[in-house]
């Protein structure tokens, strides 16, 4: 009789381990997968509340399909404008940029700055195996292109079908909690998608001003370190420090007092972004504490690189939400606080 207990003991330990094991394989396997559909999530939120506002006019799946052909028009329209000139200033700035980086390490030579001998070696180095790259990159593009349509048709799918997937949730809740519920989660979804909403508004006005500004001031490139600019801004903090040292390096082949001009200018555009642009659409669209927005940065990219930076923030945000709506008044609820007020 003792002797079996340790047995059935060790072995409920055995098939947990087993167990846990296979979590784990199965998670590596699904990693892929379930990284897209949290991205068809993130994207579903953004577009499912246009689209239940404009269900006054039209039914659902029409008016998302029509909001889907917008943005692909938009789309399309910006590709024919911009990817001639952004392809040739593209194809100019690689084939200048060893003699952008000779030009860089002979200004810091002049001033005996020699942290940086080697730039245009390895300048040279990076540009001859870049056209390397791109037959073996070209698989991956073609499968990034793949990965990106299939996003788009499981964001548009839950979209149409958020109405439904929301009243089955409710289902899932008791009636005299079901007010709360939806609300809990439409704030959740808001927060999600007001997030994605906001960052692509802040990201186009500060390309446009980017583009303009640069323009202005006769720097070369000027819609290369546009598109740059709206790609950093897609990484919160980090990302608009990025994307303007590539505008101070090439200003600085032109002058140190060129530099100085193109410093202060996103200097100027990151103060007008913080503390005017994003407050304002961000208040209107989505409420993400900075230490949370930062924190997710970190472990997004630390899990998914890039791509689970950028969606780490809303999946974050959402997570938030809940805790602030249903975890934090279950704790004040249980340690005897106050009572929950779905109670």
């Amino acid at each position: 009789m003792h002797l079996e207990r340790p047995w059935r003991d060790g072995g409920a330990i055995a098939l947990a381990l087993i167990a846990a094991l296979a979590a784990v394989q199965a998670l590596g396997i699904l990693f892929q997968p379930l990284l897209l559909f949290l991205g068809a999530v993130v994207i579903a939120t953004a577009v499912s509340s246009l689209a239940s506002a404009m269900e006054r006019w039209i039914p659902r799946t029409p008016a998302v399909l029509l909001i889907y052909l917008a943005v692909l028009i938009a789309f399309g329209l910006f590709l024919w404008a911009v990817v001639p000139p952004l392809v040739d200033q593209s194809q100019m700035l690689v084939e200048e940029a060893p003699q952008l980086f000779e030009d860089i390490e002979r200004w810091l030579e002049e001033r005996d700055i020699r942290a940086f001998d080697r730039i245009e070696e390895q300048a040279q180095t990076a540009v001859e195996r870049g056209a390397g790259y791109v037959f073996t990159a070209a698989p991956t593009v073609f499968g990034t292109v793949i990965d990106v349509f299939i996003v788009l048709a499981m964001s548009a799918y839950l979209a149409i079908s958020a109405p439904a997937i929301m009243q089955f949730t409710l289902s899932l809740v008791p009636a005299h909690r079901r007010e709360y519920a939806r609300s809990v989660l439409n704030e959740t979804a808001q927060t999600m998608g007001g997030y994605v909403r906001g960052s692509v508004m802040d990201g186009v006005i500060v390309a446009v001003i980017t583009y303009v500004g640069l323009q202005f001031i006769g720097l070369d490139f000027a819609l290369v370190l546009a598109l740059l600019a709206f790609l950093g801004e897609l990484i919160p903090i980090l990302g608009p420090l990025l994307a303007g040292a590539p505008a101070v390096a090439i200003a600085l082949t032109e002058g140190p007092a060129t530099a100085l001009v193109v410093l202060a200018f996103y200097f100027g555009i990151q103060q007008f972004e913080s503390y005017v642009l994003l407050p304002y659409i961000m208040r209107s669209q989505a409420s993400i504490p900075p230490l949370l927005t930062l924190f997710a940065l970190i472990a997004g990219a630390a899990i998914a690189g890039f791509i689970g930076a950028i969606l780490a923030i809303p999946l974050l945000g959402g997570l938030y939400i809940l805790f602030l709506r249903v975890g934090a008044p279950a704790i004040r609820a249980w340690t005897g606080a106050e009572a929950a007020p779905w109670q």
